[in-house]
C-alpha cells in the first residue's frame, strides 16, 4: 500500500516490530524487506495513537487513514482525513488514493 522512499532515510533511531532500534537506511531503496521492516516501524506509533485517540467504536479503516494522514504529513495533520469533500472521500488527494486503495484491497 506504501513505499518508505528516500526521504525518509537518515531521520534518526525508529524502533521495529520487535522494538529494536535501527537506523533506515539507503538498504530500503532495494530491498523489499527493509523497506517493509523500515514502513511498520513509520507507521506503528502513527497507528497506535490513533487506536488511543479514537476510541473503541472506531474502526480498523479509520486507524489506518489516520495514520496515513500522519505519515504522509506531520502529527498536526494526523486528522486531516476527516475533511471530506462532496463525494463523501477525504479533501486531501493523498488520502482520498489511500483510501480508495485501502478499501479496493
Amino acid at each position: 500500500m506504501m513505499q518508505v522512499n528516500s526521504s525518509d532515510i537518515n531521520k534518526g533511531e525508529v524502533k521495529d516490530s520487535r522494538k529494536h532500534p535501527f537506523k533506515i537506511g539507503e538498504d530500503v531503496k532495494t530491498d523489499w524487506k527493509a523497506n517493509a521492516r523500515a514502513g511498520v516501524a513509520l507507521l506503528a506509533p502513527a497507528y497506535r495513537l490513533a487506536e488511543m485517540e479514537q476510541g473503541p467504536g472506531a474502526t480498523a479503516e479509520d486507524h489506518a487513514q489516520q495514520a496515513y494522514s500522519q505519515y504522509n504529513g506531520t502529527p498536526q495533520t494526523r486528522d486531516r482525513y476527516l475533511k471530506q469533500g462532496r463525494d463523501g472521500l477525504p479533501q486531501n488527494d493523498a488520502d482520498r488514493n489511500f483510501l480508495q486503495k485501502y478499501r479496493h484491497w
